[in-house]
């Protein structure tokens, strides 16, 4: 813990050595608190280097510790001495946020992005994303870009928002599309939690943050009460259904909201449900890739002929359903 500090365990620490080094990233938060408690090595004397060697910008790579800790001794590259493969974030399996994206990158739309799991949508296999800036501002942004450009854009874009960022600052925005008489389309992406930051409750789940049963905002009666005509709700496990509710949408001449509705994939409640992975058939497999761009990490695609890993496949069939060639079937049916 950052603070308060356990004062005692460091000055505890700080006795046994000759000098005391205080390595943390940008300003000296805890270097201060050391400081101001004349913190004293077993000489009496406060040895403490922090900020007065050390940057207070960027990060603090094991490069730059090494020339400052070591005064530039030695010529061993930290950063050079091994190859890490690029790891980038990626959606969980399962996640229900892979079938909205891929269909907003199937049928190139432009889309603002907001902050949560699903900001992850801008990163490859989807780049569905194009903005992303702050909580609410994937709304905002929307509109602003249709005030702009809504004569080259057409109907092709649509804002992305998750349910716990909307509650927090996306209702807002969208009163001011509706006051404005703008025609944008929202996309309200409803997995029951704030995924992003560990499943805190929020005003839309029915549970306080102490987990007693509260009341539970219905997003329907919220968005017809704000003006928004036209609300649908979707299973963005169903493609085709996806698809449809946002061409709907997007064919409006005034704001509309669709709702994709599907608990995140990580709650308790969905992790006790008996899963049924899948697997590839190797002998029915055309090696089209087709299944990879729905960007689950459970899908190994470095063989020709990819691979589905049965600890991580929540059995949520939406790379079945891409394949156009029957390849991807439950395990329980080869196994039955």
């Amino acid at each position: 813990m950052t603070f308060p500090l356990p004062r005692k365990l460091i000055e505890s620490f700080c006795d046994g050595v000759q000098r005391i080094y205080v390595i943390e990233e940008l300003e000296p938060f805890i270097e201060e608190q050391l400081r101001i408690w004349n913190v004293k090595n077993p000489y009496g004397v406060s040895e403490i280097t922090g900020k007065n060697s050390l940057p207070n910008m960027f990060e603090l790579t094991p490069d730059v510790l090494r020339r400052t800790l070591l005064h530039g001794d030695g010529t061993t590259s930290f950063e050079k001495e091994i190859s890490i493969p690029p790891r980038p974030p990626v959606l969980c399996p399962g996640c229900p946020h892979s079938g909205v994206y891929f269909v907003l990158h199937k049928l190139k739309l432009t889309a603002t992005g907001d902050i949560g799991c699903y900001t992850l949508g801008a990163l490859p296999p989807f780049n569905a994303l194009d903005t992303t800036f702050c909580m609410g501002a994937g709304i905002a942004n929307a509109f602003g870009i249709e005030k702009v450009k809504r004569h080259v854009l057409g109907k092709k874009l649509v804002a992305v928002i998750g349910d716990s960022t909307f509650l927090h600052s996306g209702i807002a925005p969208l009163i001011d599309i509706v006051f404005n008489k703008g025609i944008t389309t929202v996309i309200l992406m409803d997995n029951s939690t704030t995924g992003m930051t560990g499943h805190q409750q929020h005003p839309g789940m029915g549970k306080t943050i102490r987990n007693a049963d509260t009341y539970a905002i219905n997003y329907e009666e919220l968005l017809h009460a704000i003006g928004i005509r036209h609300v649908s709700v979707f299973d963005p496990y169903d493609l085709e259904e996806t698809e449809a509710a946002i061409k709907q949408a997007l064919a409006l001449e005034e704001p509309a909201v669709v709702i994709s509705r599907r608990p995140c994939v990580m709650l308790e409640s969905e992790r006790a449900k008996p899963h049924h992975p899948y697997e590839v058939i190797d002998e029915l497999c055309e090696e089209c890739d087709l299944c990879l761009k729905i960007g689950c990490p459970a899908i190994d695609g470095s063989t020709p002929i990819p691979r589905i890993s049965a600890e991580r496949c929540i059995g949520c069939d939406l790379c079945a359903k891409l394949c156009h060639f029957e390849a991807i079937k439950p395990i329980a049916e080869r196994l039955n």
